[in-house]
C-alpha cells in the first residue's frame, strides 16, 4: 500500500470528530477519517503510477476532506461560507457552479509549489483539488431536482452514505475501477465542466431506477461505479498533466461590464453583466465573478461565467437617493489574476405612461429651411404629472442618408432643449425626431425605463440664386405705384416656394419694409405707393432672404420724378 498506511495510522489517531457530511462525497467517520473521497483518490494514485511519484500520499489524502471543513467551520452570513457551498457543485445554469473554479485554483496553487519544489504543499492541493473534482462526479451535484427540498435532501443523504459503507479501505472494490486510456489535460477547469456534463446525465437513470435510495446498493448499480471510475481515471490525468506542468487554463485578460439598467427605480430590482475573456480573445467558462453593488445596504454575490463568457447578477432592492450615483465593482478572479471593472449606476424616478410622461415638439417652425436651426423640446413627467429633472434625452435626427443623435438631460422643468442645425438636410423630405428618455427601470415588470415620443419637420430648400425686378419704369412719378419682383432659385435652378422674401424700401427720409412670400414660379412681389419721394433722390429696393444660416439679398433701384404739369 505505498505511504496509505502511514496515512490511516494518521487517521485512527485523529482526535478532531464530526458527523459525517451529508452533501457530498463523505470522508469518513471523522474529519480525517477514510472515506470515499479518500477512496478516489487513492485509486488515481494507483492508475497514475509512476506519474504520481511526486506526490506526498499522506498529505493528499488527509486533505481530500478539508473543503467540507472549511464550509462548516466559515460562519453563515459570510460571502466565503455562501462561495463554499458553490465551490462543490456545478448546477448549469443557475448561480451554483464553482466546482471548475475551485479545482482549476487549487490546479494553479499545485503547479506553483511544484515549481517551488514544495511536494508537501502540492500534495495538500491535489487533496483539496480532488475533493471538488470528486464531488462533481455526484449527479446530486450536478443536476438539480428540487434542491434544498427534505425530499431531495434525504435522497442525498441515502445515495451517499450506502457509497461511502462501501468504500472505507484502500482496497475497497478494485473491481469497479478500470484503467482508461490516458487522456491529455490541456484545460482542466474545462475538464471538470466536461465531467460535471457527464455526471447529470446519469442523474434521471438513477432517480427512475432507485426512487428514493432508501434501499439503495451500489455494488448492483453498474452507472454509480461509471462515476466512481470517471472520477479516478480523470484525477489520475491531473497528476500526470501536474508531473509536465500542463493543464493550466490560459490566463484571463479582459472583462467588459455593463448594466441592462444604468438608471434603476428606488425600491426596484437592477442587473450588472461582465464578460471574461483569455489572452487570446477568447471567451471563457467557469471563472469566477464576484459583484459587490455599493449601494446604501452594500450586497455581494459570487457568480461564475457561462459558456459564453458572462456572468449576470440581479440586486433585489436598490436603496438610495435619487440622482445619487453608487458604483458595482466586479472582479473575475482566475489563477492568481484579478480583474476589475466599475459599473455606476444613478437611481432615477419612473416616467409616466405613454403621452403623459413624454412630448416632443418641433418649435418655431414645420418648415424650415436649409441650413437654418431647428429647436426641439421634450417634456417629462411622471404618472401624477410632475416634471421629472435630470433625465437623459437621446434625440435621434433621421434624415434622409443619415441619423443624428444628441444627448440632453431635464432641467427642473422637466424639459429637454435641443437646438440643431440641420445643414443641407434634403428638402421636402420628412425628418423624424426621435426622443428616448432615459427613467428609472423596473425589471420585474419588463420595463427598461425608456419612454419614447416623436416630432417632425419638413426641410425648405436654400437659395442659390436671388434677383430682383423693377417692374415699372426707373423714374416713376411721385405718389404712383411701384411694384418690384424677387425670384428665388434652388441649387437645380428650380423654383422655390412659399420662402419668406423681406424688401427694405430705403428713401432719402428713411428705411421701411414690406415682405411677401414666393409663390410656384418662385416669384415674391411687392407693390408701394411711393408718395412725395424726394424727387431727383434714388431708391433703393433690397431683397434678403435667410438661406442655410445666412442672408441672401439682391437690390434694384428707382429715381422719383415730379408729376408731369398740364400747360393749358
Amino acid at each position: 500500500m505505498r505511504r496509505i498506511l502511514m496515512a490511516v495510522c494518521v487517521a485512527c489517531l485523529a482526535v478532531a470528530i464530526s458527523p459525517t457530511h451529508a452533501f457530498a462525497w463523505q470522508n469518513g467517520d471523522t474529519r480525517d477519517g477514510f472515506g470515499t473521497h479518500d477512496w478516489i483518490l487513492y485509486k488515481a494514485m494507483e492508475l497514475a503510477g509512476a506519474d504520481a511519484d511526486w506526490v506526498d500520499e499522506t498529505e493528499a489524502l488527509l486533505a481530500t476532506d478539508d473543503p467540507d471543513n472549511w464550509r462548516d467551520d466559515n460562519p453563515s452570513n459570510s460571502l466565503e461560507y455562501r462561495a463554499e457551498l458553490q465551490r462543490h457543485v456545478f448546477y448549469a445554469g443557475s448561480a451554483n457552479q464553482g466546482a471548475p473554479h475551485a479545482v482549476a485554483e487549487h490546479y494553479s496553487l499545485m503547479l506553483q509549489a511544484l515549481s517551488a519544489k514544495d511536494p508537501k504543499t502540492a500534495s495538500r492541493e491535489l487533496g483539496y483539488l480532488s475533493h471538488y473534482y470528486s464531488d462533481i462526479l455526484v449527479p446530486f451535484h450536478t443536476f438539480n431536482y428540487g434542491i434544498g427540498s427534505n425530499e431531495e435532501g434525504q435522497d442525498h443523504v441515502n445515495y451517499e452514505s450506502a457509497v461511502e459503507a462501501v468504500t472505507r479501505t484502500p482496497d475497497s472494490h478494485s473491481d469497479w475501477i478500470t484503467p482508461l486510456a490516458p487522456r491529455p489535460v490541456t484545460d482542466v477547469r474545462a475538464r471538470t465542466i466536461e465531467a460535471a456534463t457527464f455526471s447529470a446525465g446519469k442523474m434521471l437513470g438513477l432517480i427512475t431506477e432507485y426512487g428514493s435510495f432508501a434501499y439503495y446498493d451500489p455494488e448492483s448499480d453498474p452507472q454509480t461505479q461509471l462515476l466512481l471510475n470517471r472520477a479516478a481515471n480523470d484525477l489520475a490525468d491531473v497528476i500526470r498533466a501536474a508531473k509536465t506542468r500542463t493543464g493550466q487554463p490560459r490566463p484571463i485578460a479582459q472583462i467588459v461590464t455593463w448594466t441592462d439598467y444604468e438608471y434603476p427605480a428606488l425600491g426596484r430590482s437592477t442587473r450588472v453583466g461582465a464578460k471574461v475573456t483569455d489572452d487570446r480573445g477568447h471567451v471563457v467558462r467557469g471563472v469566477q465573478v464576484d459583484f459587490d453593488f455599493r449601494v446604501a445596504q452594500p450586497s455581494s454575490y459570487r457568480r461564475y461565467t457561462e459558456a459564453d463568457g458572462i456572468a449576470r447578477q440581479t440586486h433585489g432592492v436598490v436603496v438610495g437617493a435619487l440622482d445619487v450615483p453608487f458604483d458595482v465593482v466586479v472582479t473575475a478572479t482566475s489563477a492568481g489574476t484579478t480583474l476589475t471593472r466599475t459599473v455606476r449606476l444613478t437611481p432615477k424616478e419612473i416616467i409616466g405612461k405613454g403621452s403623459l410622461g413624454i412630448r416632443t415638439y418641433t418649435k418655431y417652425d414645420s418648415t424650415p429651411a436649409q441650413g437654418t436651426t431647428v429647436t426641439v423640446l421634450t417634456h417629462v413627467q411622471d404618472d401624477s404629472g410632475q416634471p421629472i429633472r435630470n433625465i437623459k434625452v437621446v434625440f435621434t435626427f433621421k434624415h434622409k442618408t443619415r441619423w443624428v443623435k444628441s444627448t440632453v438631460y431635464t432641467n427642473s422643468s422637466g424639459n429637454a432643449w435641443l437646438k440643431r442645425n440641420i445643414g443641407s438636410s434634403t428638402a421636402g423630405y420628412r425628418v423624424y425626431v426621435r426622443a428616448d428618455a432615459y427613467g428609472g427601470t423596473e425589471p420585474q415588470n419588463t420595463y427598461d425605463g425608456i419612454r419614447t415620443s416623436t416630432s417632425s419637420f419638413v426641410p425648405r430648400s436654400s437659395v442659390a440664386s436671388l434677383r430682383t425686378y423693377l417692374l415699372t419704369r426707373p423714374t416713376p412719378s411721385q405718389s404712383t405705384t411701384v411694384t418690384v419682383k424677387a425670384r428665388c432659385l434652388d441649387d437645380h435652378g428650380a423654383p422655390i416656394v412659399g420662402r419668406l422674401v423681406k424688401f427694405g424700401w430705403k428713401f432719402k427720409s428713411g428705411t421701411s419694409y414690406t415682405y411677401a412670400r414666393t409663390n410656384t414660379n418662385g416669384n415674391a412681389y411687392t407693390v408701394r405707393n411711393i408718395g412725395k419721394s424726394t424727387s431727383g433722390y434714388k431708391v433703393y429696393v433690397t431683397a434678403y432672404v435667410s438661406s442655410g444660416g445666412k442672408v441672401k439679398k439682391s437690390a434694384v433701384s428707382f429715381t422719383p420724378m415730379p408729376p408731369l404739369q398740364v400747360i393749358r
